[in-house]
Parts: structure tokens; sequence; C-alpha cells
């Protein structure tokens, strides 16, 4: 039954505020009401969401000629917490104890409307896992008669049995998913169980058991777990007898864990930290062994692929890791350093230096004169031919071929500005000017070569005297193109040339650096003869 406050009823019915003292007025509404509700298609009134019946209406104004019913009403509106509730279902706060509370009378008049919200209430929070609602509700004076006690309180135990019914049947499949168990078992529950007042502490203690029972159940597949289910139980309000039955199982479970534990299920506890909820101690040892056999394996195949081969393949994979150890590794960093912070560092745009032109050298002769404190020799020519070696050109070998350019990389800049190309090897540097939309042949060495690729605008001279110990820069882009600043490292080129081909061979290598969205790199042959390459810093 729901509450209909007549405060509220008759204020919307009149369409203000009525003094219900005065019998005229009253009557006045109960004739309006019952003429309105003859004029319904259905013959029922709605006000305020409900609907009411011609029986309703009359049984309603007969009983506002009770003083003491009005007396409770008004009590009922002056009660903001009570009120909201007894309409709505809302419970946002505790009812706040009042004397006729207590009233045997009072509590059967209320009780008919009080318990439907309130066993409502209960059963919906305990679903919803919802603490203070629940806690509003038994902590608040509790507005039931006995037999309503009775109604509300059984269906309260209805819902806790299916609750402990279906704890019991997880437990019965002997299938281990933690989810599966884990709206049985989890703090949040055990607070809202022990909320509930004394008449249910016979059910506590049987829901205690079959907790016990789904640690018993679950420990040998997962053991953290298990012990944390006995540690809730631990918490619960039961009796003595499950409290002692407790103390026994958490022995058995302690006893497990120094003696019988599989190592498998030992490896994955030392994970419990850091491992995903659902992962049982088992299932993380079981990834702990798959993984260390990945790593050897691994291990294994790196290792026979380091071991000295005949092919040429293996050579050129010893020599690009040579890489790590050049010469020029050091100042190369410095160079590529200083050319990242000018990009970033927005020092202002000098629009009266000149650019270069299209294969001018602009960081070569500074480079390597810090390299070797000697003048600088551009190092590119073409290894020495031994005299018994097969020198003649290869008549197949003909794709992109150019004997002027031959062990050489064409670089054709599709970009709409201009870039650097730097060329570094084991013990040499130079650099080469491309302009917009034109290209460039750079010799390669029979070594190790990487390419990095300077992009940018507006062509500046530095305006501040540099570090002694950076290479010093003539020019460098004001500002950053795109991607331009992630590229320079990112998309390096690192060509290993195989010597014994290379010199019987009139190729050279086509690549192209275009952009859309991003800037990127394009190897227009897709012949790998005598090259491996690598891509990055």
């Amino acid at each position: 039954m729901k509450y209909l406050n007549p405060l509220d009823f008759l204020t919307v019915l009149h369409g203000g505020p009525v003094d219900l003292r005065d019998n005229n007025a009253v009557s006045l509404l109960r004739k309006k009401s019952l003429a309105e509700l003859e004029l319904a298609d259905d013959k029922m009134l709605r006000v305020n969401g409900q609907l009411l019946s011609k029986n309703d209406l009359l049984l309603f104004f007969d009983r506002l000629q009770s003083s003491q019913e009005l007396q409770y009403h008004q009590q009922i509106a002056a009660d903001p917490v009570l009120s909201r509730f007894l309409q709505t279902g809302d419970m946002t706060a505790q009812i706040v104890d009042h004397p006729l509370y207590h009233d045997s009378a009072f509590l059967s008049f209320i009780a008919p409307y009080y318990e439907p919200m309130f066993t409502t209430g209960v059963v919906n929070s305990l679903k919803t896992q919802d603490v203070a609602t629940l806690q509003y509700l038994f902590s608040s004076p509790l507005l039931l008669d006995g037999p309503h006690i009775t109604i509300s309180y059984r269906h309260v135990l209805r819902y806790l049995k299916a609750l402990d019914n279906g704890l019991n049947a997880a437990i019965d499949t002997n299938r281990y998913k933690w989810k599966r168990f884990e709206r049985f078992a989890n703090a949040t529950l055990i607070t809202q169980l022990n909320i509930l007042p004394a008449e249910f502490e016979k059910w506590r203690s049987d829901y205690g058991i079959s907790l016990i029972n789904l640690a018993l159940a679950i420990y040998k597949t997962d053991l953290r777990r298990g012990q944390q289910v006995l540690t809730l139980v631990a918490q619960l309000r039961t009796t003595d007898f499950v409290q002692e039955r407790l103390q026994v199982r958490k022995k058995e479970l302690q006893a497990y864990k120094i003696k019988d534990r599989p190592l498998v299920d030992l490896l994955g506890s030392l994970t419990y930290r850091i491992r995903p909820y659902w992962l049982t101690d088992r299932n993380a040892g079981r990834l702990i062994l798959a993984l260390v056999g990945v790593a050897i394996i691994t291990m294994g195949i790196r290792k026979m692929d380091s071991m000295p081969k005949s092919s040429p393949a293996a050579r050129l994979r010893k020599e690009a890791d040579l890489l790590a150890n050049m010469r020029t590794r050091l100042p190369m960093n410095s160079l590529l350093g200083q050319l990242e912070q000018a990009m970033t560092a927005r020092m202002g745009i000098d629009t009266t230096t000149p650019a270069p032109k299209t294969g001018d050298d602009v960081y070569g002769p500074d480079f390597m004169k810090k390299l070797t404190g000697l003048p600088y020799t551009p190092s590119f020519r073409l290894d020495e031919i031994k005299a018994d070696e097969d020198t003649s050109i290869d008549p197949a070998d003909a794709s992109f071929s150019d004997s002027l350019h031959r062990q050489s990389l064409l670089l054709l800049n599709r970009l709409d500005v201009p870039m650097v190309a730097l060329v570094q090897t084991p013990d040499s540097f130079y650099s080469r000017f491309i302009v917009a939309h034109d290209s460039i042949f750079l010799p390669l060495q029979t070594t190790a070569n990487r390419i990095y690729f300077y992009i940018g605008q507006y062509w500046t001279r530095p305006l501040a005297t540099q570090e002694s110990h950076h290479i010093p820069l003539p020019g460098y882009f004001a500002a950053s193109y795109k991607n331009a600043n992630t590229f320079l490292r990112e998309n390096a080129l690192t060509f290993v040339l195989d010597p014994v081909y290379w010199r019987r061979s009139n190729r050279y290598i086509p690549v192209e650096i275009g952009a859309d969205e991003q800037i990127y790199t394009n190897l227009l042959d897709n012949d790998a003869s005598g090259v491996t390459l690598y891509l990055g810093n």
C-alpha cells in the first residue's frame, strides 16, 4: 500500500493549501474529487502519479474525520526523511527518533505503508551492496508492528537463503573461477550482513559455514583467496561454534602452505601483489613457467645466430654490431642534440640568411675538424680492388644502374621544404643540403653507412656563441616541419654493403623522402642484393 499524505493530496486537488480543520472546505473537495472521477473514462482519479478508485476516495475522506490519524499525518509531514521514504522509497538519512514512533497505535497505522518500502529497501541494498542505505534503514526507528515485522523479515530471509543456495551451487560445480564466487565473499557483503539484527544470527552462522566450505574447495587451486575467505568469516558475526570451526580450518590451510603446496602454486603466489585479481596462484605459476621456457628458447636461438658462419649474411650482421663502437658516435650524438634543440628552442628566424644550395656540405668540414683535428678530406671513395679479384661488371645487374654513381644512394626530396642528409660511417662524416623537390647522389662505403634526414624550415644563422665542445653550426632550421623532430633519429637508415657484390655492380639505391600527414621514407628499388638495411638510430 503506497502512502498518500492528505496534506499533499488536498493541496494538489485544491490548487493551494487547505486547512484540514475546516470541515466545509474538506467536504467541498470531497464532492469535487468524486465529480472529476465520474467524468473520467476509466472511473479513476490520478493524483501525484497515484490512481484512486471511488472506494479509495470515500475511504480517504472518511479517515480524515479521525483527529488521531490527522495528528499522525501531520507528524509524518513534519519529518522530511520519513515522508520522502514513504512516498518514493529513498532513504537518504537516518530518521530522527520521536516519542510517537514508539506508540503502538501509530505503529499499527503506519506499518502497512512502511513495511513494503522497508522490505524493498533492505533487499535492494543487499543486491546492490549499498551499505549506507542499509545502515540508515536499521539505525532508524523500526516503524512496524509485530505482524509486519514478521512479514518483512520473512521476505529478507527468503533473499538471504537464495544467496546461500547460490554459493553452495557454485561450490558444487567444481569449476574454479573467482568471478563466480566474488559476489558471495567480499568485505562489503560481510559489513552488510553484520548490520542485520539479531533475528538473522542463525542464518549468518549458516552462511559462515558455507564460506568455510568455499575456502576448503578453492585453497588447493588458490591458497591466497582461500585464506582471504576465512578472514571474512572471522569478521562475520556468528555463533561460537562457527568461529571454533574456523580456527581448525585456518590451521589446516597454514599447514598446507608450508608442506604440501606444489611448486607452480608457490611461484604464482609471489605475484599476488601485481597480478590481476582474477588470476589464480596456479595459473600465475603456469604463466611464469611458460615465460621462462620462452626466454630460454629465445636465448638459445640468439646464441645460435651469434655463432660464426661463413656466409656473407653472417659477416654483415657482425659488421653491423660495430656501429655501437664507431669513432664518430659521440660527435654524432652531439650534433643531433644541437639540431634537435635548435628546432624546438624557437630562438627566432633570420630571414636574411641565404639558404645553401643543393650539394653544399654544411656540417662536414667542422665535424671532421672536431673529430680528427686535421683538414677535412671526404672519405667516401670506393675500396681498393685487389689484383686477383674478378671486377667485371655483372651484365644482369641493370636496374637503377649508372657507372658514374655506382655504390651510391640516390636521395629524392619530395617535400615542400629543404633537408640535410647526414652521412655517418665508422671513421668519417659528410652532409649534403637538398632544396625542396630536388635530388642528390650520396656515395656509400663498403661498411656501415648511417644516413639521418634533418628536415625543417627557415634556414637561419646562429646568433649566440656556441659551447666549445659542440660541433660549430654555420646554420640550422629555425622551425620544424610535421614530425621532423622524431623523424631525425627514428627513421635513420643504416646500409651495410657487401664489398664482394658491390665491386661487380653499377647499381645505385633510390630512396625518396615524402609526406602526407607524416613524413615517410620509401625505397624505390626492391632489389636487396648486397645490402643489409636497418631502420632507426
